[in-house]
C-alpha cells in the first residue's frame, strides 16, 4: 500500500498552524464582541431559570453539535423542530475570513422546519455539565439561546 492511502489519523495542532501561518494576523477589533466568563454564566443561570426541571435539560443540535457534542449525553434521539430551519445565515469574518471574503455559518432562521439530534443531560449541576458546549456554542453574541418544542421520534 503507498504511503498515501495509509490510514493515519490527524490532528490539528498550534505547532501545524503556526508552522503554515507563522505571522501572526490581527484580530479585527470591530467584529463580532466575544463574551466574558462571567457573561455566559450569567446567559445560561438566565436560561436554566427559565427551565422548569432541575435535574434534566435538552440541548437540540443542527450542526456540529450533532457529531461533537463535547457534554455528558443522558440520552439522543432524532428530533425536528418546528419554526426554525437551518440556514448559512451567520456571516463572520473573526476565525472563519474576513471583512472582504466573510465566511458564511449555519444558524437557524425562522420558518420551516429542521431535523436533529435531541441530546438528554441530566443529574445535578446542570449549569456545570452544559458549560463546555456553551462556552463552544455562546461565545460569540451570534447565536441567541431559544426554548423551543420538538418532535422525537
Amino acid at each position: 500500500m503507498s504511503a498515501c492511502k495509509r490510514n493515519r489519523e490527524l490532528a490539528l495542532t498550534r505547532a501545524l498552524i503556526t508552522r503554515a501561518h507563522p505571522n501572526v494576523i490581527p484580530d479585527d477589533p470591530n467584529a463580532m464582541r466575544l463574551r466574558s466568563e462571567e457573561e455566559l454564566k450569567a446567559g445560561l443561570d438566565h436560561v436554566l431559570k427559565e427551565h422548569r426541571a432541575d435535574d434534566e435539560f435538552w440541548l437540540f443540535a443542527y450542526g456540529s453539535l450533532m457529531w461533537k457534542p463535547d457534554i455528558e449525553i443522558a440520552e439522543r434521539r432524532v428530533a425536528t423542530i418546528q419554526g426554525w430551519h437551518r440556514r448559512f445565515c451567520l456571516w463572520q469574518w473573526r476565525f472563519r475570513g474576513t471583512r472582504d471574503c466573510p465566511g458564511v455559518m449555519l444558524a437557524l432562521d425562522r420558518g420551516g422546519s429542521c431535523v436533529g439530534i435531541a441530546y438528554k443531560v441530566s443529574g445535578p449541576d446542570l449549569p456545570s455539565k452544559i458549560m463546555p458546549v456553551w462556552r463552544r456554542e455562546m461565545r460569540g453574541n451570534g447565536y441567541l439561546a431559544r426554548w423551543a418544542r420538538q418532535k422525537a421520534r
